[in-house]
């Protein structure tokens, strides 16, 4: 295949004053330069360990090097172009050539700058099947080669039919410019089945329409399909706090209830420590001294008797010696009264007069 030529004039920025080379740019072959509908040209700055193969390759652009002058201009050119201000040293002299809308051709070499009237051959080079002369084909997934020409590679799509995935609940299209397929998923595109515990659908993308999950899960809770909620119980079975004397009932909305019975408590056949009650927080208690202020609680008797000059009062009760009285787990009530009685002490001007016997224990 023949090769063609196309020359640009360069002028060269130096201390000394301008200078003039040239750029030759050669084409595969002169069918290929007929298609070119537009060429770009670039002078980077290039350092000792530059090189080219990121820029023929597509992987590195020239934004990313320090220019040193660039030209766009439609092709063939109505006049001559002329790339100004390239300066004396090294430079990577880049260009690249277009058919509508896409990079057909790509050619890069480094060279020294500087030379009055020298020329700087730069070849142009196939971006696509350089084989069959930079013909597009389909494009062939997976294997590294920009087979249609569009100067991407490998890409999946053309246009929006070309991703569909057969799920109704995404948005299928393909990006202007990356030939990248997008799958916006729609939960409102997905049909709601009505069951609560399994949560709301929602859209996946590579799965489709799929359950969200237990809407409990994270809170520890059950999850209730009758009332569609999260409860703490389904049955009574689930309600336990550990306390004997309470029945452990489930709501109808789904929630424990401890109801206290005081039938589950044993009388412990002891009159002046109260009835027997169930506490809901601690299980079994006594409800204290059944006896108002103006009473002596008598458990022999397992009667309130009167004492009209009662008033409560307490003391440490100590024996002969200074030791106390040990009433054996027994609590002794002593009461204050005006009128004196055998066995009695004074104690700030009142009489204090030993109460009956050992009253209920502590």
């Amino acid at each position: 295949m023949k090769k063609a030529f196309f020359f640009l004039t360069c002028f060269l920025t130096a201390c000394s004053g301008n200078s003039v080379f040239e750029l030759q740019l050669v084409f595969p072959s002169e069918e290929i330069k007929n298609r070119i509908t537009q060429l770009e040209v670039w002078a980077l700055y290039s350092e000792e360990h530059f090189s080219c193969l990121g820029l023929q390759a597509g992987q590195n652009q020239p934004g990313s090097f320090e220019q040193l002058a660039h030209l766009a201009f439609d092709f063939p050119p109505a006049r001559p172009p002329v790339l100004k201000g390239v300066r004396n040293g090294p430079a990577l002299f880049f260009a690249e050539g277009r058919a509508a809308d896409s990079i057909l051709l790509r050619g890069c070499t480094k060279k020294e700058a500087g030379q009055e009237g020298g020329t700087i051959v730069l070849e142009l080079l196939c971006v696509c099947n350089p084989a069959a002369g930079c013909t597009a084909e389909q494009e062939i997934s997976d294997d590294l080669l920009d087979n249609d020409c569009d100067g991407l590679t490998d890409e999946e799509c053309t246009r929006d039919e070309d991703c569909q995935d057969g799920f109704d609940c995404t948005e299928d299209s393909c990006l202007t410019g990356q030939g990248r397929c997008q799958h916006l998923p729609k939960d409102s595109l997905c049909f709601q089945d009505g069951i609560y515990c399994n949560g709301p659908e929602i859209c996946r993308p590579g799965a489709g329409c799929i359950s969200s999950g237990n809407p409990c899960r994270l809170s520890g809770l059950v999850c209730n399909e009758e009332q569609k909620t999260c409860s703490s119980c389904l049955s009574s079975s689930e309600c336990s706090d550990d306390i004997d004397c309470t029945r452990d009932l489930c709501q109808p909305t789904g929630f424990c209830f401890y109801e206290p019975d005081d039938a589950a408590c044993a009388d412990d056949g002891v009159f002046c420590n109260g009835a027997e009650y169930c506490d809901p927080f601690i299980g079994c208690a006594h409800r204290g001294n059944p006896c108002s202020t103006r009473e002596v609680c008598d458990e022999f008797s397992r009667s309130c008797l009167p004492c009209p000059d009662c008033r409560p009062f307490s003391l440490w009760w100590t024996a002969t010696g200074g030791g106390l009285i040990n009433l054996e787990g027994y609590r002794l009530q002593v009461y204050v009264g005006p009128a004196a009685a055998a066995g009695s002490t004074t104690a700030g001007g009142y009489q204090i007069k030993l109460g009956p016997a050992a009253i209920g224990r502590k």
